[in-house]
Formats: C-alpha cells, sequence, structure tokens
C-alpha cells in the first residue's frame, strides 16, 4: 500500500505544467455560457425576456518566450441559440462568429503539476445571423480571464479559466455601434476549458 503511495505521488509530481522556456503548445479550449434575461418595464416591444445559450471552440498555438509566460494565437468559433418573447409571440434565432485572437499568458506556478494565470486576449470577430434579429457585424475587444493549468500527462496539459474583465466594440455593418465593457464571471462564452499537447525544445 505505501509503495502503491509513493508511486502515485511521484506520477503527479512528474506531470509539470510548469513551462520551459521555447516550448510550444498545441491544442484549444471550448467556452459555455447561458443568457437569462428577465425585463420589468413599460417597453411593448421587450415585455418578457431573452433566453439563450452560447458555445465556442477556438484551435489555438502557443510560444512559451519566458519561462512564466506564453504568446498565443486562436481562430475561435462561436454559435448561439437565443429565443425572445415579444408581445406578439417567441422568436428564436441562430447567429454565427468567426475570427482571429491574440493570447498573452502569466502563470504563477504553485506545485509541479498546478498553476494558475492570468489570461489577455485581444480579438476580432465577424459575426452573422439569420437576418431578422440578427444581421452581419464585425467586434473588436479584449478580455481579462482568470485560469489554471493542470498537467494530466508528460506531454498534456488542462485549462480552465471565466472571463473576468471584457471590452468589446461592435460595429453592425455600418448602422450602429455598439460599446460594451464590465466586470463578470459569465459573459458570452464566459467559461474556457482547454486541453493542450506540449512540444518542447529538444536538450543541446
Amino acid at each position: 500500500m505505501r509503495n502503491s503511495i509513493l508511486v502515485i505521488f511521484s506520477f503527479l509530481f512528474s506531470l509539470s505544467v510548469e513551462a520551459q522556456k521555447g516550448e510550444w503548445i498545441t491544442g484549444g479550449n471550448i467556452s459555455f455560457s447561458i443568457l437569462n434575461q428577465d425585463f420589468d418595464n413599460n417597453v411593448v416591444q421587450f415585455n418578457s425576456g431573452t433566453r439563450g445559450i452560447y458555445f465556442g471552440i477556438a484551435p489555438e498555438i502557443a510560444w512559451s518566450f519566458a519561462k512564466t509566460w506564453q504568446l498565443g494565437l486562436g481562430i475561435p468559433y462561436g454559435y448561439s441559440h437565443t429565443k425572445r418573447k415579444l408581445n406578439n409571440g417567441t422568436y428564436s434565432y441562430e447567429s454565427h462568429s468567426l475570427g482571429a485572437e491574440i493570447i498573452l499568458r502569466k502563470f504563477f506556478p504553485v506545485t509541479n503539476f498546478f498553476s494558475p494565470f492570468l489570461d489577455l486576449n485581444g480579438f476580432y470577430r465577424g459575426n452573422w445571423g439569420d437576418g431578422t434579429f440578427v444581421g452581419e457585424s464585425t467586434i473588436y475587444g479584449t478580455n481579462l480571464a482568470l485560469g489554471a493549468s493542470f498537467g494530466i500527462a508528460s506531454r498534456f496539459k488542462f485549462f480552465f479559466s471565466y472571463d473576468m474583465l471584457f471590452y468589446n466594440f461592435q460595429d453592425n455593418d455600418g448602422d450602429s455601434f455598439w460599446t460594451t465593457y464590465g466586470f463578470s464571471a459569465f459573459p458570452s462564452g464566459g467559461l474556457n476549458f482547454g486541453l493542450y499537447y506540449v512540444i518542447r525544445p529538444s536538450p543541446n
């Protein structure tokens, strides 16, 4: 029994999440959020509320340019399905998004296999939908996320994070412009889960 416990601990401490300078990771993350808005006002058009879900996937490649710093590039795709209740009925619509993002990630290692991190990204995203409530639009923005990295094998890492601060600028095909910003654990696509494969530099 004692030998088994020692083997388990030896295995865990071999699952290093501490990045090496020059190391590359490739993989991606998925994100999910729920929209639940209720309206209690005298605006006739939006008298009941809105319900929706968001799902996203983002392939990513990142390079460790220092022991606790990574710089990455991602290609995020998002899908949302929304139901809106109005006075004259309930309407459902879908929207899609595709874009690119640059990621700067700072790690704060606690053990060999566990490390919290801060993730700052800037992104560009094009949106399109069914045209009823969602037309074509372009969004530029930035998010600050808090997360953690876990080593699950000698060459694999699991990431979990949520977006804390966000700032978005949306151009609705030149017809109108929106700016949104704030502090929230769950903005659109707020929960992120990722699996990455580690490519380490060859020893000299």
